[in-house]
Parts: C-alpha cells; sequence; structure tokens
C-alpha cells in the first residue's frame, strides 16, 4: 500500500519534473522569443521614432503644400471666373466678328458690282475719252479756222472802217456836189435866159462833165449800197 503510493507519488514528481523541464524549455524559448522580440520592439522603436520625425516633417510639408493649394485654388478660381469672363467676352466677339463677316460679304458683293460699274465705265469713259480727242481736233481745226476768221473779221473791220470813212466822205462830196449841182441847176435856169448865147458853148461843156459827175456819183452810190448789205 505504501508502496503503491511511494510509487504514484514518484510517477507524479517524474511527471510533474518532466513538465518543470519541458516548462523551463519553453520558458527559455519564450525568453529568446522575448528577448528577439525586445530587439524588434527597440529596433521598430527607433524606426517608429525615425517614421515619426518624418512623418512631422512631411505633416508640415503638406500644411504648407496645404496652404499652397489653398492659394493655388484661390488663383484657380480666380483664373476660372477671368476665363469665363473672357469666355463671355470672346463669345460675343465671336458674334461681332460673324455679324462683321456677313456684311464684309454684303460689302465684297457690292464692291465686285461697283468694280464691275466701273469696268463698264471705265469703257465708256475711254470711248468718250477717244470722242473728246476727235471732238479735241476738230475744236483745234475750228479754233484755226476761228483764228482765220478773227483775222478776216478784223481784216474786213478795217475794211468796213475805211470803206465808211470813204463812205462818209463820199457822202460829204455828194452832198457838197448834190447842192453844187442843185445851185448849178438853178442858176442855169436862171442864166439860161440871159446868157444863152455867151455861155452855150461853155455850158455845154459844164453839162458834159456834169453827166460824167453824175455817173460817178450813181457807181459810188451803188458801191456803197454793196458795202452796206455786206
Amino acid at each position: 500500500m505504501v508502496e503503491q503510493l511511494l510509487y504514484e507519488i514518484l510517477h507524479e514528481v517524474k511527471a510533474t519534473r518532466e513538465k518543470v523541464e519541458s516548462l523551463e524549455k519553453r520558458v527559455e524559448a519564450v525568453e529568446k522569443k522575448v528577448e528577439s522580440l525586445e530587439k524588434e520592439v527597440s529596433s521598430l522603436r527607433e524606426q517608429v521614432q525615425a517614421l515619426d520625425e518624418k512623418v512631422q516633417a512631411i505633416d508640415g510639408k503638406v500644411q504648407a503644400l496645404d496652404e499652397k493649394v489653398q492659394v493655388l485654388d484661390e488663383k484657380v478660381q480666380a483664373l476660372d471666373e477671368k476665363v469665363q469672363v473672357l469666355d463671355e467676352k470672346v463669345q460675343a466677339l465671336d458674334e461681332k466678328v460673324q455679324v462683321l463677316d456677313e456684311k464684309v460679304q454684303t460689302l465684297d458683293g457690292k464692291v465686285q458690282a461697283l468694280d464691275e460699274r466701273v469696268q463698264t465705265l471705265d469703257g465708256k469713259v475711254q470711248a468718250l475719252d477717244e470722242r473728246v480727242q476727235t471732238l479735241d481736233g476738230k475744236v483745234q481745226a475750228l479754233d484755226e479756222k476761228v483764228q482765220l476768221l478773227d483775222e478776216r473779221t478784223l481784216e474786213t473791220k478795217a475794211i468796213c472802217e475805211a470803206v465808211r470813212h470813204g463812205q462818209e466822205v463820199l457822202a460829204a462830196k455828194y452832198d457838197a456836189l448834190a447842192l453844187d449841182v442843185h445851185n448849178m441847176q438853178g442858176n442855169i435856169t436862171r442864166l439860161t435866159n440871159i446868157l444863152e448865147e455867151k455861155v452855150l458853148p461853155a455850158l455845154t461843156d459844164h453839162e458834159s462833165s456834169i453827166q460824167v459827175l453824175n455817173n460817178r456819183v450813181f457807181k459810188v452810190e451803188s458801191a456803197l449800197q454793196k458795202l452796206v448789205h455786206l
């Protein structure tokens, strides 16, 4: 009975020893793992600290970038507004350009029509120029004729003036001769009865002279009548 109990106790002690040895091994293994983990944790701590510093630096950079982005965002928004205004202006200008394009097309048509009319007028002007040149030649010829006629007119005026003067002289002479003839006829009639015998020969000669003078006066009157009708 006692032996059995001792056997059981020994068996339990042995089992306990085995468990303790196993636990010791496990504890050693755990200690090794803990040491390894401590080393890893220490290394990780250093890495985490370095990462924390990097994160802080990155956070500063991010904040700076955030501020820059905010400024850029404001600039972009302002540029967006400007672009919108410019877009509206460009659209308005596009409409104006379209209207101007239509006007230019209309003006182009009008200019082409005017060009055709100008070409037509140019042809007419050339024809008129030729006619004017022809007329100019005729006018020059007429001018020469007029100059000749003017010269002839001056000559004719001079001749007429001379004739008029001669006419006045002849008229005065004619009046004087007519008066003389009248007086002479009266005297002849009055003196015929008194001096018929004495002056008959002379009277005959004198009548012949009077006839010659009458013929000359008739010729002068005829010449004057022709000059008057010129």
